[in-house]
């Protein structure tokens, strides 16, 4: 069934720090507010034993003349107080009473309910007057807010009503014996009232959560307590969010380090201007030219007049500190030249990767080494070509 919202709402759990537990740590103990100034102890009991009786007389100092047993069974109850073997109930006969008798006398009454079918016609009956003359109430409610049974809903509610008018509801513990029902609250709910003339100001709206580790008891040891998390006995629990994974942190990478100073090049020698030669005589035999690391492809040289392109060279690698090459020794003057008679033939220049043979070219003037500049160095100045001998007229 779908429950009306002012009936939860009379199920409001109140903030009450003070309290404590009277009667075994399982069926028939009970959390209570830990309050005194009673003249009055009654308890409507279990059948079979009453430790909460004897707790209860023993720590707020009642005798035995100011407590009683109601109950038309006989069974091991306290000797602190006295056996009456009546019913409580909305009239008053032989096996029934509604406790007019003692309300007259007292005021400051605690009393313990099992609130079965009878117990709910007493609590409708009575006055708000006379339910004030309660400091405290502790109710063990079957089937509350469940329709059907012997006692109907509106009774069941008119009860709650009632008793929000006079006190508190400061704690709720579910009776694990019973399931939930269909209301989504325990089907038997045990209650703790207390009166409102026991607060200075109103108490706030209980934020603990419920069953209460070492004040609640399962009534059955064998299963396990009744969870009363939610509205309106206690606050939702907040279901955290799931946590969020944080990556290791990654170490600092090291610094990289120095790349070690690539040694200066040698300032690489002037060319001298080299010029057209026309046709020539008989060149000098040409120094050996030694091989140059490994020189980018060389275009092809035409006939010696020009000299074509030398193809790029090819990346120089990581230069060390490289030895100095010595200088090239210089080249000498090219003689003027004058209309001259044939040459012979000059002999190709072979393209120049690994530099190729040079044809048969009149010898050279002796051209300094060209050192290998395989990891280069500083480039010597290229020398001079040797001085041309003087071709004649």
């Amino acid at each position: 069934m779908l429950l009306r919202q002012s009936d939860l709402d009379l199920l409001q759990v109140y903030s009450y720090p003070n309290k404590i537990r009277l009667g075994r740590n399982q069926d028939n103990g009970y959390v209570v507010a830990d309050v005194t100034g009673y003249d009055y102890y009654i308890s409507t009991g279990p059948n079979d034993e009453d430790q909460i009786s004897t707790d209860f007389m023993t720590r707020y100092g009642l005798d035995e003349y100011h407590g009683v047993t109601l109950s038309r069974e006989l069974y091991n109850y306290s000797p602190k107080i006295r056996m009456i073997r009546k019913m409580l109930n909305s009239y008053e006969d032989a096996e029934n009473t509604n406790l007019t008798y003692l309300l007259s006398q007292f005021s400051n009454i605690f009393i313990e309910i099992d609130m079965v079918v009878d117990e709910f016609a007493w609590l409708n009956s009575v006055s708000e007057t006379n339910l004030s003359k309660f400091k405290q109430l502790v109710i063990e409610m079957d089937g509350l807010l469940v329709e059907g049974g012997a006692v109907s809903y509106a009774e069941k509610i008119n009860c709650l009503t009632k008793l929000n008018n006079t006190h508190y509801l400061i704690h709720a513990h579910g009776n694990n014996n019973r399931p939930f029902s269909e209301a989504g609250i325990p089907t038997v709910i045990e209650l703790t009232y207390l009166n409102k003339n026991c607060f200075v100001t109103p108490p706030e709206i209980n934020s603990q959560a419920l069953p209460i580790a070492g004040l609640d008891f399962p009534n059955n040891p064998n299963f396990p307590d009744m969870d009363l998390n939610f509205y309106p006995f206690a606050p939702t629990p907040v279901i955290p969010p799931p946590p969020q994974v944080v990556p290791e942190p990654i170490g600092d990478t090291g610094a990289t380090g120095d790349t070690g100073a690539t040694g200066d090049t040698g300032a690489t020698g002037d060319t001298g201007t080299v010029r057209d030669i026309d046709t020539t005589g008989e060149t000098g035999p040409v120094g050996e030219i030694s091989d140059t690391g490994s020189t980018g492809t060389t275009g092809e040289t035409g006939p010696v007049g020009e000299i074509s392109d030398t193809g790029s060279t090819g990346t120089t690698g990581e230069t060390g500190t490289t030895e100095e090459t010595g200088d090239t020794g210089s080249t000498g003057t090219t003689g003027e030249t004058g209309t001259t008679e044939e040459t012979g033939p000059v002999g190709e220049i072979s393209d120049t990767g690994t530099t190729g043979e040079t044809g048969t070219t009149g010898e050279t003037g002796t051209t300094g080494e060209i050192s290998d500049t395989g990891t280069t160095g500083e480039t010597g100045d290229t020398g001079s070509t040797g001085t041309t001998g003087e071709t004649g007229p």
